[in-house]
Order: C-alpha cells, then sequence, then structure tokens
C-alpha cells in the first residue's frame, strides 16, 4: 500500500496547484507565501540525485556551496557563511526539522531520510529562532508512518563508489506510539591522487544513523524525540597548491598523510499542543561536534608545515514558539530563543625549520532572542504583516598562543556583548486567483565575534537593509509555475572572511550593496512532461572597503571599492527537462537532462584572476525506471558530462593560493525497493 501511494505522488511531481510549504512557521500555499522559497519534495530529491548540499546548489537560484577541508561556506545572493571561525554567526542558517545547526561542518551530513528541502532567500529572525542575514536551508525530516513501512537504496558507480542505506518505520504502540530507524553508509575513494604514495584525497567516507519516536498524547498533544549521528572519516577534501608544479588539478605530491574524523550528533525534542484558537511548540536540541584533522598544510612533497586541528564543539538551544490558530483576519506569533555553545579547538602547526606554534582556543556564545509577528488580510485582496527581534548576544573567548622558537606563549581574553533590534514588514496584493505580489523589507543582523584561531581580535556586527519584490503566478490551468523576484541589499560593517596560514582573518567591509533579480519557471507540458528554468542576476560590490593582501602586503592597504563579493556570480542560468514514458504493467522510464551555467566567481576581495573560477557550464543526465506499483526502482546517472575542473573554494595555504575542485565527471547507478 505505501508503495503504491508512493509510486502516485511520483507520477503526479511537477503538478503546480496547492503546494505547501512551512517557511512561515505555518502551512501556507507556496504562491501565496510572501517570501522568496525553492521547494524540493523528496521525489525532486530522488528524482535529481541530489544527495547533499554540493548538489542542492545547482537547483537553488544564486545558491553555491564549497567545503573548507571539514567546514563548509554557503552563499545566497551572494551572501552567506563567510564566517566559519570558533563562535562566528552563519549568514544562511541550517535548521533541520527547525533545529538550528549551529557548526558549519553541519552541511556535510548526507540527505538521509528527507521529506523536503526548503530554501529560503533573505535575512530570517521575526519567524525564526536564529537569525541569518542571507537565508535558511530548511531541511524536514520524514514522520514515523503510522503503518509498517521500509526501504531499501544501493548505489555504485566509478572511483570504487558503493553506498547503502535503509530504514523501517511504523507504530510501536497502536495509535500511540511510532518510529523510524534508518542508517546509511557510503564509501568512495578520492578524485585527487598523492603521487608519493598513490594515496587519494577528496574522497568521501561516512556512516549516519537517525532514529525517531513520534507519541500521540492526543489529538492535540504530540512529542516528536530524534537523534542522529554522521561520522565522516577517510582523506577529506583537498587544497591543491596552484603552483605546486603540477598541471593536473587532480594530481599533487605530499610528503604527509592527510587524515579526517568527523563527528556530528545530536538529540531532539519536539513538543507541540494546540487548542481550538492557540499552537505552542517547544523545540529542544542538545549537539556535539568534533573536528580531528591532519594534513600536509604546504601541500608539497617538501617536509615543510603540517598542521593538526582538534574542535570539539557542545551546543543547546531551547525555541518556544505561540501561535494562532483561528483562521480570523489577523494572525500573530512570538517566540523565545535561546542558543548556547562553548567549543575547545587546538591548533598545531609543525614546522622542522621553527618547530611547533600552538594555539588553544576557548569560546563561549550565549544568545537570547524575544521574536514576533503580526499578520493582518485587510480584505480577500490586500494583506500586512510586520514583525521584531530583540536579540542579547555575549561571546568570550581565550585564545593561548605559544611558539617556543620566539620565545612566545601568552594568552588573550576578550569579551564582546551586543544588544540589537532588527524586524520585517510587508504588504501582499492578491491581483487574480492566479497572481499575488509582496512587497517586503528586513532588518538583519548578524552579531560579531572574534578572530580565531589568529590573533583573537574581535569584529564587528553586520546589517542588512533588504528590499525585495516579488510576483508569483499560476498560468496554464495550473500547469505552470513563474515567479519573479527583484532585490536590493544594502550592508553596514559585512563581515569579509579569508583563511591565511590556517588562520582566520574577518574584516569589516564599511558598506556593500547587493542588487539582483531572479526568475523559476516550473511547468508540466503534458501528461508526464516536466520542465524546469531559473536565472538568477547579481550586481555585488564592496561600497567602501580598504584592505590588506597578505599574498602581496608590499601593496600596502588597497582600496577595493566597486570590487565583486566573494562567491557571488553575476549570472547563473539553469534547465531541467524531463518525460516519463508510461510502460504501462512494465512501469514507468523518464529520462532527465539538465544544464547549469554559472559566471565569474571570485574567492576573494582582491579579485585577482589567478583566484578567479572563469564561467562554466555542468550537464547531468539520468535515467530513472520505476515499477508501477512503485516497490522498486533504478536509475543509471553521469553527472558533469563537461569534466571540468571546477574550482569550488580558495584559501591561502602557506602562503600559496590553494583551490579545491569540484567533482569531476562521474559515472553510477543506483536500485531502490519500498515497501
Amino acid at each position: 500500500m505505501a508503495a503504491d501511494e508512493e509510486s502516485e505522488k511520483t507520477a503526479d511531481v511537477g503538478l503546480t496547484g496547492a503546494i505547501t510549504v512551512t517557511a512561515e512557521k505555518r502551512e501556507t500555499e507556496i504562491q501565496k507565501t510572501p517570501v522568496s522559497v525553492t521547494l524540493l519534495t523528496a521525489a525532486d530529491l530522488e528524482q535529481r540525485g541530489i544527495k547533499g548540499n554540493e548538489d542542492l546548489q545547482f537547483q537553488v537560484p544564486a545558491l553555491t556551496f564549497g567545503v573548507v577541508f571539514a567546514d563548509t561556506q554557503i552563499s545566497l545572493r551572494g551572501i552567506g557563511n563567510e564566517n566559519i571561525t570558533p563562535g562566528g554567526d552563519p549568514g544562511v542558517a541550517l535548521h533541520v526539522d527547525g533545529i538550528y545547526l549551529g557548526r558549519p561542518n553541519a552541511a556535510l551530513i548526507d540527505f538521509l531520510e528527507l521529506e523536503r528541502v526548503e530554501v529560503l532567500r533573505g535575512p530570517q529572525g521575526t519567524l525564526y529562532g536564529r537569525n541569518s542575514t542571507g537565508g535558511s536551508i530548511n531541511l524536514l525530516t520524514r514522520s514515523a508512518s503510522r503503518d509498517l513501512t521500509g526501504r531499501v537504496d544501493l548505489g555504485a558507480g566509478d572511483y570504487d563508489l558503493l553506498r547503502a542505506s535503509g530504514s523501517v518505520s511504523g507504530p510501536l504502540k497502536e495509535e500511540k506510539v511510532f518510529g523510524l530507524l534508518s542508517a546509511g553508509v557510503q564509501d568512495r575513494d578520492g578524485y585527487h591522487v598523492n603521487l608519493v604514495d598513490s594515496s587519494t584525497l577528496d574522497d568521501n567516507e561516512y556512516t549516519a544513523f537517525r532514529g525517531k519516536l513520534d507519541v500521540d498524547f492526543s489529538q492535540r498533544s504530540r512529542l516528536e524525540l530524534s537523534g542522529w549521528i554522521h561520522d565522516q572519516g577517510g582523506a577529506g577534501s583537498a587544497a591543491k597548491a596552484l603552483n605546486d608544479g603540477f598541471p593536473n588539478a587532480r594530481e599533487s605530491m605530499r610528503d604527509a598523510t592527510q587524515t579526517q574524523d568527523n563527528e556530528y550528533s545530536g538529540f531532539t525534542g519536539i513538543f507541540t499542543h494546540s487548542t481550538d484558537n492557540l499552537e505552542l511548540v517547544s523545540l529542544s536540541s542538545v549537539q556535539e561536534s568534533t573536528t580531528d584533522l591532519f594534513l600536509d598544510s604546504d601541500g608539497t612533497a617538501f617536509p615543510f608545515q603540517t598542521v593538526g586541528t582538534i574542535l570539539d564543539s557542545e551546543q543547546i538551544s531551547q525555541e518556544l514558539r505561540l501561535s494562532s490558530t483561528d483562521g480570523g483576519d489577523g494572525s500573530w506569533q512570538v517566540g523565545l530563543f535561546y542558543f548556547e555553545e562553548d567549543i575547545v579547538s587546538d591548533f598545531e602547526l609543525q614546522s622542522p625549520f621553527l618547530g611547533p606554534y600552538l594555539i588553544d582556543s576557548l569560546v563561549e556564545t550565549q544568545s537570547f532572542a524575544v521574536f514576533g509577528r503580526y499578520a493582518h488580510q485587510v480584505n480577500d485582496r490586500v494583506g500586512l504583516y510586520a514583525g521584531v527581534r530583540y536579540n542579547d548576544d555575549d561571546k568570550s573567548a581565550v585564545d593561548t598562543q605559544f611558539f617556543p622558537a620566539f620565545g612566545l606563549n601568552f594568552s588573550i581574553p576578550q569579551q564582546v556583548a551586543y544588544e540589537e533590534v532588527s524586524g520585517d514588514a510587508g504588504v501582499n496584493f492578491q491581483l487574480s486567483p492566479q497572481s499575488f505580489l509582496f512587497v517586503k523589507y528586513s532588518r538583519g543582523y548578524k552579531s560579531g565575534g572574534f578572530n580565531l584561531p589568529g590573533n583573537g581580535q574581535p569584529y564587528l556586527p553586520e546589517f542588512v537593509n533588504a528590499f525585495e519584490v516579488g510576483l508569483k503566478n499560476l498560468l496554464s490551468q495550473d500547469r505552470v509555475r513563474l515567479n519573479a523576484t527583484v532585490f536590493r541589499y544594502d550592508y553596514e560593517d559585512m563581515q569579509v572572511f579569508q583563511i591565511s596560514n590556517f588562520q582566520t582573518v574577518i574584516e569589516n567591509a564599511a558598506q556593500a550593496t547587493v542588487t539582483g533579480a531572479e526568475v523559476e519557471l516550473h511547468a508540466r507540458l503534458a501528461q508526464g512532461s516536466l520542465i524546469d528554468v531559473s536565472v538568477a542576476y547579481l550586481d555585488a560590490t564592496y561600497d567602501e572597503f580598504v584592505s590588506l593582501d597578505p599574498l602581496n602586503p608590499f601593496a600596502g592597504f588597497q582600496d577595493l571599492s566597486g570590487n565583486t563579493l566573494n562567491r557571488a556570480p553575476e549570472l547563473t542560468f539553469r534547465v531541467a527537462i524531463q518525460h516519463a514514458f508510461d510502460l504501462g504493467d512494465s512501469g514507468y522510464l523518464t529520462p532527465r537532462a539538465e544544464y547549469n551555467w554559472r559566471d565569474d566567481v571570485f574567492f576573494r576581495q582582491f579579485n585577482l584572476a589567478q583566484e578567479t573560477q572563469e564561467s562554466f557550464s555542468r550537464s547531468d543526465l539520468r535515467l530513472m525506471w520505476e515499477s508501477s506499483t512503485g516497490a522498486y526502482r533504478g536509475s543509471v546517472w553521469l553527472k558533469n558530462l563537461e569534466d571540468d575542473d571546477v574550482i569550488g573554494n580558495m584559501l591561502i595555504n602557506s602562503l600559496n593560493l590553494s583551490a579545491m575542485y569540484y567533482a569531476p565527471q562521474t559515472l553510477g547507478a543506483d536500485f531502490g525497493l519500498r515497501f
């Protein structure tokens, strides 16, 4: 029965009628929600082969994703997680089932057991416990099923890729308690070869587990308990020194073997109680993250420098939300949010010439917020809303540095505190049953912090005034969804990030401006035929910014006004098309083709040619089969048909510029069973 229902849903993918999202913390129709949001259902994720955030970036307008060893940098509309320092706040927040995941390495988790993904663009704060200036990626996992269901998925591909995942879900106590248990494992050789010993980097080796327990106390009260663990091993990502003398982007010589052991785990509890007019939601979470990384930091065969770092993070969060549910002309939501994180970081740089250089850091963060929003429906066509948020952020750090060769042994204690008010307001117009127009203003805030590991000096908070106008349309008897948005962001004290010799350098650009436009088209051309098109344009520049380039310090402080922001391609374009052929009792056969094009991307604020990924295209092909009952499915796929070496991120490594590359061309097959 469950397989039949899923098959029906899969066959109907692309219908663009009353599709709902939870972007506003309550279910609303996506075409009547005053926010720029991209929705991907479980069927979308499967049909497009999306396994994580690196794949997701090619599905969402103006989204970029880059890896920095065990951490990540995500950007939306040129604004994002530039700051990966201990205690740093994200520009783009990552949530799982409404729970904020505070460490950048959380974005490396596999998309295991997802029901849908919602990507919100623009500042968030009056509806969300954790505020962000660039947007939010919301991963929503499957709930435990009321009937016994399960799945098994197997995959294999080149680079000795082997992966398997499965889940089982069902009632544990009839009509009261329901459970879900899922697991996944993957092992893939690396794309990058160390010519010294033929070992590989850029591999992917992980195990993951997730469990859920749903307790229905009554029709009005429900508790969902969830626990997860993601353990990633292997060598990890490769930083290719661009001047190492090897022209092949996937080869280098390293005298030390790189290793990583990264673990992210958590336990959450979500309690919901409703009355005739109100709903109370409590979200509680305890999370732990450990990163253990050792690498040949100079990226050459010479024993010049190695780096080892261990970072342990413990975080707790508590969010309470109370909202109206009476369905009248006015609706409101108020909330409280508390977040606490303790991070211990041990950094060791070893050089045969200078000996060890050690930095031990302790960072403590406490954040408290009150937030709320009121919306009023003036009449059938016009709606208004306004929201406000108060933040109280306290951070302290102790940075202890030990450099025996120079007789250095000192500690740098620091403490900062910020209290800020932000908010948003907007007006909506239902121009016709098929057209919805929204105009909104948002004031976003991201707290300051410390340059760690590094000089320990604090940097300032970041502020943005965001203006946006969006038009959402349903056309051709709801077979076509056409949405367009124009926006402008005015930034004050933008936090600009770079890594120099594995130490963080965060500066505040005095001012920056981002203007842009996005268009998304989703169309069902005929029975079984789907087409997706998206275009994003960005003009993202520093208005006032003076900085010193560690690669060229003799140039002195440079005026970077007019330079393009990091990870802000001027133009991105995507088109995908698929058609499901009905084979009768033999099921459905669906070929799919997808093409992406991305403009030049700068990875540092100096906009030099050697620190740029030039414009590139990427094409993916997939052939899918599904049985008529939906119980069996399989696919063969080819990713990155062009097989170009595309840089996904850059950093300064031993005063050399190093690049981290996206995956080359890959080929594989998947098989799945549903019951």
